[in-house]
């Protein structure tokens, strides 16, 4: 029988990417329109009243509201995760059992409102690190304008330099950022629905499948074809015997990868778990034999 290989959510990862480059980018325009109120400044002073800083607080506002964007943007991403996974999750189990698995509702399945929660959590968090980012670099271009004694319009140069590709983690420029946000978190997305759905049929072990292309790690090659615990658990000589793979030395994913505690779960990660049936829901052959 032919290897199931599942699709890539390509797609999502674009959209997803398109979408936070699409709030910042707001936010950026935003400043734009905003730090003209800087004109308004008779010159740079910090006992200057506070109303001749008003531009600071409608550029802290702008930020703000592009942070508020991201929550109404997560749960629906997260949703077109969901059915993206299950209609391959579906797809696998047609063709590793001949089963045919009927459509469900959103959300409907255990532990999926859990593992979305967990998702968006993290997201926002993420994202508004950029915007937070983006604040204090506002912040402190602002205050060093001050100490400097710069002209109105330098500080207005300065601060669009900075908003506009302001370096996030690892030196990335703003659209680096959002790019690695994006693809990590749909990879990581995918996979935690694919095990949350392995451990809901109650299946027991994965195989380790990567892209095996050049562009794989030497980590995630020496994985390859490993069989693994679905409960993420190492591999016992119990279960290396019940699987057949007695061969096997890395008990566990880690062993080999400190991040990947299972496939998609290290950064960019495009490797997936192959679902072994045997001993799930799904192993029809062996409740006959029962």
């Amino acid at each position: 029988m032919a290897r199931f290989i599942p699709a890539q959510p390509r797609a999502l990862e674009m959209q997803y990417f398109r979408d936070i480059d699409s709030i910042h980018t707001g936010m950026v325009q935003a400043v734009r329109q905003n730090i003209g109120l800087a004109d308004a400044l008779p010159r740079l002073r910090m006992d200057a009243d506070p109303g001749e800083w008003s531009f600071v607080n409608a550029v802290v506002a702008t930020i703000t509201a592009g942070k508020d964007r991201v929550i109404s943007l997560l749960d629906t991403k997260f949703e077109q995760v969901s059915h993206f996974n299950w209609v391959q999750w579906a797809r696998e189990v047609k063709a590793g059992t001949g089963h045919q698995l009927q459509e469900i509702r959103p959300w409907s399945e255990p532990g999926i409102d859990i593992q979305g929660r967990i998702w968006v959590r993290d997201n926002v968090s993420l994202i508004t690190q950029m915007s937070g980012q983006m604040d204090a670099e506002f912040q402190r271009v602002v205050h060093d304008a001050v100490r400097r004694g710069l002209s109105k319009n330098q500080l207005k140069k300065d601060i669009l330099d900075q908003i506009e590709g302001f370096g996030g983690v690892r030196g990335l420029s703003a659209e680096q950022r959002a790019d690695l946000i994006a693809t990590d978190q749909i990879l990581k997305a995918n996979s935690s629905l694919t095990n949350q759905r392995q451990q809901n049929a109650g299946v027991s072990y994965y195989r380790w499948q990567g892209m095996m292309d050049n562009r794989e790690r030497h980590s995630h090659v020496l994985l390859q074809n490993h069989i693994f615990r679905v409960d993420g658990k190492p591999m016992t000589d119990a279960d290396l015997k019940a699987v057949g793979n007695e061969w096997q030395t890395i008990r566990h994913p880690s062993e080999s990868d400190s991040e990947a505690s299972r496939p998609g779960t290290a950064v960019r990660c495009r490797c997936h778990s192959e679902t072994v049936f045997k001993g799930s829901v799904f192993d029809f052959e062996g409740l006959d034999e029962e």
